[in-house]
């Protein structure tokens, strides 16, 4: 979703306000774009980290659950 919203304000920007140079800047700029993504950021991207094993996450919530209840929250279902 954030690519998106690059690319709708990158054209939004890009519109010529003082002759026609703005077009081949941004055909440039998606090019240098798509090399950084296939060259180098899509090969890093190692994503989210677990932190914790399954039974400490559980625990976790179990604690979040019960300060919930003693503020008069309601729990999750």
């Amino acid at each position: 979703m954030a690519v998106f919203w690059v690319v709708v304000l990158m054209v939004l920007f890009s519109f010529p306000t003082s002759g026609n140079i703005s077009w081949p800047f941004m055909a440039g700029t998606v090019v240098l774009l798509l090399l950084y993504y296939f060259g180098w950021a899509r090969s890093r991207f190692q994503g989210p980290k677990v932190m914790g094993m399954e039974a400490q996450l559980t625990e976790l919530e179990r604690e979040f659950e019960h300060a919930a209840e003693e503020l008069g929250g309601h729990a999750p279902a």
